[in-house]
């Protein structure tokens, strides 16, 4: 049984680096006796050369000096790359770990071993050759739309009709995964274990639903996760976003609220990584998902008038209790007026999200706590995260590798060790 413990996620994120390395480098070739082969030989011929030309003495008088120079920088770099690819194949995972499969064989494989792991704990080797970024990226709606409308360069963009990409780039961020969110991840993939694949609650099939149904919300709130993946993504990143404004406000000088600081931080770091794989990563999400709804979002938010981002999340959630007040039927039910085809759906996401917010703010809701709000949109973000790594396929996981990875295909490898590692039924 693979048991999980505090070093899984260490470890999930050393098959991240090994997977890189078969996918994208020679590591495997290198590091096999006809590797070493080669390598020897290339070495030895490099320095062979060196040596036969500095030989030549009085011969080189006939070159011109500067070509003689030339000749020596580029032979003696040819040296130092070998011997700094030799050091970086003597202490990579890849040499460590053949020598401690053979350790058992002899002595002597077992004193180079040693020799070899004490030198990478001494530089840090598994830090310095590590291909996981180890970040997550961050991509804000209500920043970027209150920000951007403003902004110079936007504005030139937009001129240009190169607004999307450069606003994606420009509000696009990354920052460490926080310990608390590997954690978190390591909990949610727990939790799926014994459990039916089959059932709706289990971390293959649950968008938010297994968190709602805990907390008697999801009858209520089911509309805002049984839709579309984009659509659900955008809905609660709205939301989230407008309960964050609102609690930031409300727990100035209040000790008790600011006592959750740390899990709002979480709560508004998974929110935005949500939204940036939408933004950036759109080929990740399991089809039929894309980045056509974000769009059209941005394009009605363009339309509202703002000064900040704490003016416009205002202004949604004042909406929001509108549409909650005046509304006698459920939140898809609401008929809007103006508006027709996939513009009405695309504004209808962005009601959605202005009651759900609203909702979330609601003095019903508050009656588990501020705490239990925050902790309930950091179940139904984790949810979602896992969701979107087991549903992203193989291909968008193995074509990420090059540029970091993702927090999600993290997540990918914890739900298969888990699956792999359950007796089926």
């Amino acid at each position: 049984m693979w048991y999980f413990n505090n070093s899984c996620y260490k470890v999930a994120e050393m098959q991240i680096s090994l997977m890189h390395d078969v996918f994208y480098t020679k590591a495997e070739v290198t590091h096999s006796w006809y590797g070493l082969c080669i390598r020897i030989i290339s070495s030895l011929g490099t320095v062979t050369v060196l040596l036969l030309f500095h030989l030549q003495g009085d011969r080189k008088d006939g070159y011109n000096r500067v070509d003689v120079a030339v000749t020596y920088v580029l032979l003696v770099g040819a040296i130092i790359l070998e011997i700094t690819s030799a050091l970086r194949a003597m202490l990579s995972s890849w040499t460590f770990a053949l020598l401690y499969q053979r350790a058992e064989e002899r002595n002597v494989w077992h004193l180079l071993a040693f020799i070899v792991g004490s030198l990478r704990r001494l530089v840090h080797a598994a830090d310095w050759w590590r291909y996981w970024s180890g970040s997550m990226g961050q991509h804000n709606l209500l920043q970027l739309c209150a920000r951007s409308w403003a902004s110079k360069s936007s504005k030139i963009a937009r001129w240009m009709g190169l607004e999307d990409p450069w606003n994606t780039m420009i509000y696009s961020s990354s920052i460490p995964v926080p310990a608390c969110i590997k954690q978190l991840v390591v909990e949610q993939v727990l939790k799926s274990e014994g459990t039916l694949e089959s059932t709706p609650e289990h971390i293959h099939n649950s968008r938010g639903r297994e968190a709602l149904e805990k907390r008697g919300l999801y009858e209520n709130l089911a509309w805002s996760i049984d839709i579309g993946l984009d659509e659900s993504i955008l809905v609660w990143h709205i939301a989230t976003d407008l309960y964050l404004y609102w609690y930031k406000e409300k727990a100035k000088g209040d000790p008790e609220l600011l006592a959750h600081a740390g899990v709002m931080k979480t709560v508004e770091a998974l929110s935005n990584y949500m939204l940036f794989l939408l933004v950036s990563r759109p080929y990740m999400l399991p089809p039929p998902a894309s980045r056509n709804a974000y769009v059209h979002v941005c394009h009605f938010l363009s339309f509202l008038e703002h000064g900040t981002p704490e003016d416009l999340a205002n202004l949604l959630r004042r909406s929001g209790n509108e549409l909650n007040t005046r509304s006698n039927t459920e939140a898809n039910d609401i008929t809007l007026t103006g508006i027709s085809g996939d513009s009405s759906r695309y504004k209808k996401i962005l009601d959605r999200g202005s009651q759900l917010g609203a909702k979330l703010v609601d003095d019903k809701l508050q009656d588990s706590g501020t705490a239990g709000i925050l902790e309930l949109i950091t179940r139904v973000w984790v949810e979602m995260l896992c969701y979107v790594g087991y549903r992203c396929s193989a291909y968008s996981h193995a074509k990420q590798l090059s540029n970091g990875s993702e927090l999600i295909t993290v997540a990918a490898l914890l739900m298969e060790h888990i699956r792999r590692q359950t007796p089926e039924p």
